[in-house]
């Protein structure tokens, strides 16, 4: 049984964080994705991995006044 992760990735220019679905692949074919703020690229691989379904990631933190108001 193969496992699929899910990592995350920060844009070295813009800082934009995103995460992708990692799993084995069988067939190994060089590949890249870039920021779309920024374009720069985030993420190169040349390996026994793929990543996919490569998302914008959000972390929303609730604040200690949010957090308070139920």
């Amino acid at each position: 049984m193969t496992r699929n992760f899910i990592v995350f990735f920060a844009c070295p220019k813009c800082g934009a964080c995103y995460s992708a679905i990692q799993a084995p692949c069988h067939m190994v074919e060089p590949n890249l994705f870039s920021c779309e703020d920024c374009k720069s690229v985030v993420y190169r691989w040349n390996n026994a991995y793929n990543y996919t379904a490569w998302q914008r990631y959000e972390n929303i933190r609730p604040t200690a006044k949010n957090s308070l108001a139920r």
